[in-house]
């Protein structure tokens, strides 16, 4: 009588397990809302990107996916915060190439290696803009005129930032001594282009497209590998002989620790999220090339970026 009261309890035991799901009784994750830090105020590229993101996500999670804004020294506070968060697969944060530039310029108590790559959604690429009604039509134009006149052709863009780098980039691309002029975020520097202070600037896709769609801007060249679906008529730099590839890449990390099961529940649900054509829809509207990588393809791709930002950091003198 007592061995088949033991073998009874022990089944309702085996069955509650069994009720509750894998994991020694723990609900099957994700039980509660997650939240993803977004370093940057709410309206940037990376925050839109990112809500657009977690709009599809929760639905594949079946969980909210809540964004938290933590604006601050150019993203080392947001991040540095979600560093240190917990590694329970709770808390998550966007990536930015702005991580890899924190660390060439030493403004962050952290590097990417801090985090755990979950997986990359896909691509913003950055171009070179001058003014619509300017006499630069293509980046060739551009180019022809920085190496007639060496010095004094300009190039806006923003120092400590991204756009900064990519600049140097483009002009060593470019062969030629490009005056790199600090014109502040994009808003300023667009202002700068359209009032003729800088002879062009670097900026993302989604800040230039509707402009130039609107005749304010010409767009001489997107840093991409190949032209983009959704402004096929605009040459990539490497069509005009600049072999510059400037990607704005799209993905989540995790604190360094997070369990690798609840790692891949939100690699696969993003996944399904790119797959998604009504998020497809959503991406082309902002100029993101939608491309899942799972957490290997991510890390590559972090790693690609960081070093070419770290050697442009060096030779930039930081």
């Amino acid at each position: 009588m007592r061995a088949l009261l033991q073998a009874t309890v022990f089944m309702l035991f085996v069955a509650g397990l069994t009720i509750v799901g894998p994991g020694l009784g723990f609900a099957e994750y994700p039980e509660r809302p997650i939240k993803i830090i977004v370093p940057y105020s709410p309206g940037g590229t990376s925050d839109t990107l990112t809500r657009i993101t977690s709009q599809f996500l929760e639905k594949e999670l079946g969980q909210p996916v809540v964004i938290i804004n933590i604006n601050g020294a150019g993203g080392a506070l947001g991040w540095s915060q979600a560093k240190d968060e917990k590694p329970d697969g709770y808390t998550l944060t966007c990536y930015s190439p702005a991580m890899a530039l924190l660390e060439a310029i030493k403004s962050a108590n952290f590097t990417q290696n801090d985090f755990q790559p979950i997986a990359m959604v896909g691509n913003v690429y950055l171009t070179v803009a001058a003014k619509g009604d300017g006499k630069y039509k293509t980046l060739k134009d551009y180019q022809a005129d920085a190496k007639a006149r060496p010095g004094k052709v300009t190039l806006g863009m923003g120092r400590g930032t991204l756009s900064q780098f990519v600049a140097a980039m483009v002009a060593d691309g470019m062969d030629a001594d490009l005056n790199l002029i600090n014109a502040g975020g994009g808003a300023e520097k667009k202002t700068a282009v359209l009032g003729g202070h800088v002879d062009a600037i670097v900026e993302p896709t989604p800040g230039v497209l509707p402009m130039a769609k609107a005749g304010q801007l010409q767009v001489l060249a997107v840093l991409s590998p190949e032209r983009q679906p959704f402004a096929p008529d605009i040459p990539t730099a490497r069509e005009q002989g600049v072999d510059v590839v400037a990607p704005f890449t799209q993905g989540l990390l995790a604190p360094k620790g997070t369990p690798e099961d609840r790692a891949n529940v939100i690699s696969q649900a993003l996944k399904r999220v790119t797959e998604n054509p009504e998020f497809q829809k959503r991406a082309a509207e902002v100029s993101l090339i939608v491309e899942y990588g799972d957490s290997d393809r991510f890390a590559e791709a972090l790693t690609d970026v960081r070093a070419k930002i770290l050697q442009t950091g060096k030779r930039l003198g930081y």
